[in-house]
């Protein structure tokens, strides 16, 4: 891990970068605390912690000893941190000594399967430690407007960034932390919430740190892997390049993407059309519900860009959980559950491909107030590309369309359009997104607005393909925003049934219509829905074998690519 200074700044004092020195200048040009270098270090090697315990000594005169503290030299007192549960998760660290070097902070291991939200397994440097062992900590208060993390994770595990105050240790509500993905990007101080492994509160005010540090949250249901490596942490002043900054002018798609080919996309007729009128498909993955993922996959832009260039996937969905009763939906951990989210939309904004902002839920009735809120802020931020399509309803189940639905989603229309005037919108439509005709009979007032059709093959057949027939006859064009080869529970093990011949004919119906959709789901568990195998290392950044695939993920995959 590096952490970078201005160069004007004392390297006496670690936490300077978090503004502690009064003479910090974020502007001016930032070199590396630790001097870059080429040497490797491994666990056990030459100059490296052994499993013992023994100290190291590299080249550059650093000696640290296990755990990453360091014992002698200019950075005396400067203590790396690693911890984990019990109940069977481990954690390996390799290249403390390299830390002096320039190099990385890698680690590996498992986080248990837990019954409660406990497991979990962190990486973390305590900040301005005293030039003594046994000293405490002080605390700082930073006033960079936040910080940009450069994580290479490849072992597919839910990282967290998390800063904690002084009673973090002790105190739940002392924790703060934001989910990444990749690189992470550029997080901004007012991202960081108390939602860490189990806890949720209050946002970071800019209360005093003493450490950050890296988290792989457990999982109540599977055992969690883990393999990544600390390139950086840099203090920024907000400028991103990623992560969960957001905002800025359309265009820049990279050349030969989707969304480079096709445009800002619109509706004309009952039909999905393209900047030059050619009527389009769009087709690709819909994540799980973001806060019970496994792992993460649909976060991961190395694996979408995968799926980009070899599987041809052009669209991705971002299914945010929101009343589901788990510590990171959105109405529990909004500012979690938006990180998210918005990571997902920022990976397609670089990669060129298409996504939806999915208000993954069945009585969003229930929080019109919320949504409104949400889709005006995800408007404000995201709507000048042309990247972007929202679903303000998942599945609605038996609420009247005229009398509740429809007045829910013009509000939350009117709400969109007051920001984003053209942007496609996609309408949830009643008894869990199949009653398209009835929707289609009395239309949504606006522009650019489709209806959401939900299938899984082996409940749903022709007599709703009919149904879809009708609203198209009427004029409605459709979107499919999920589907599944499986019964409609998903695929559950007590129900694991593939039928694929029916599947087969509902992507004959799709292709013939020219009508986009996403799959359920990208994910790593037993449903049969899931694409990846539950029983072998699967990592999120892409390379799936056909080993690694699962269930109906094999018949997505074929679907996608032709």
């Amino acid at each position: 891990m590096r952490i970078r200074l201005p160069t004007h700044t004392s390297l006496h004092s670690p936490l300077a970068w978090l503004g502690l020195a009064s003479t910090l200048c974020l502007a001016c040009g930032i070199t590396p605390l630790l001097a870059p270098g080429s040497q490797a270090c491994s666990t056990g090697g030459q100059g490296c912690p052994g499993p013992g315990g023994a100290s190291g000594t590299n080249e550059s005169g650093w000696t640290v000893e296990a755990g990453g503290y360091v014992i002698a030299g200019s950075w005396q007192g400067y203590a790396w941190t690693a911890a984990s549960t019990e109940n069977g998760s481990t954690i390996t660290l390799k290249d403390f000594p390299a830390l002096a070097a320039g190099g990385p902070l890698c680690a590996s291991g498992s986080v248990a399967s837990q019954y409660d939200w406990g497991g979990y397994a962190m990486i973390g440097v305590n900040l301005n430690q005293a030039q003594s062992k046994d000293a405490p900590m002080n605390t700082v208060v930073p006033t960079s407007a936040g910080v940009s993390v450069d994580v290479t994770d490849t072992g597919g595990s839910q990282l967290r960034v998390q800063i904690s105050g002084p009673a973090g240790a002790t105190d739940p509500n002392d924790r703060w932390c934001v989910p990444i993905a990749g690189s992470g990007g550029f997080i901004p101080w007012g991202s960081f919430n108390t939602a860490c492994w189990g806890g949720y509160g209050n946002a970071y005010n800019g209360e005093p740190l003493t450490q950050i540090a890296i988290l792989v949250p457990g999982s109540n249901s599977v055992a969690v892997p883990f393999n990544f490596c600390i390139n950086s942490i840099v203090p920024s002043t907000g400028s991103s390049t990623g992560g969960t900054g957001g905002g800025g002018a359309a265009g820049g798609a990279p050349a030969g993407s989707p969304v480079a080919q096709h445009g800002r996309l619109k509706v004309s007729g009952n039909r999905l059309v393209d900047q030059q009128n050619q009527p389009t498909q769009l087709k690709g993955p819909s994540s799980m519900w973001l806060n019970w993922e496994n792992q993460r996959f649909a976060e991961d832009k190395q694996g979408l860009q995968w799926m980009r260039d070899n599987w041809n996937a052009s669209l991705i969905r971002a299914a945010m959980g929101v009343a589901e009763g788990s510590p990171t939906d959105y109405l529990d951990a909004p500012e979690i559950a938006k990180a998210q989210v918005n990571q997902i939309v920022q990976n397609a904004i670089d990669l060129g491909v298409y996504v939806i902002i999915d208000w993954h839920e069945e009585n969003a009735d229930s929080h019109q107030q919320e949504a409104v809120a949400f889709f005006t802020e995800m408007a404000q931020t995201w709507g000048s590309y042309p990247n972007v399509i929202y679903e303000p309803f998942n599945e609605p189940t038996m609420q009247d369309w005229s009398t509740v639905l429809k007045p829910y989603h013009q509000a939350v229309v009117d709400a969109i359009r007051a920001v984003d005037p053209d942007n496609l919108i996609v309408l949830g439509t009643p008894t869990w997104s199949q009653d398209v005709d009835v929707a289609a009979a009395d239309p949504v007032s606006g522009s650019n607005l489709l209806y959401t059709l939900h299938f899984y093959s082996c409940t749903h057949r022709q007599p709703l393909r009919d149904k879809a027939n009708t609203a198209l006859s009427l004029g409605a064009a459709l979107f499919v925003t999920e589907w599944g080869a499986t019964d409609s529970d998903g695929g559950t093990p007590a129900n694991p049934t593939l039928c694929l011949d029916e599947a087969q004919l509902w992507h004959n119906w799709m292709n013939t219509n020219k009508i986009s959709w996403a799959a359920w789901k990208l994910d790593r568990c037993v449903d049969t829905t899931c694409y990846f195998n539950p029983n072998v290392m699967v990592p999120t950044s892409g390379g799936w074998t056909d080993a690694m695939l699962y269930g109906h993920g094999p018949f997505v995959r074929d679907r996608m690519k032709e």
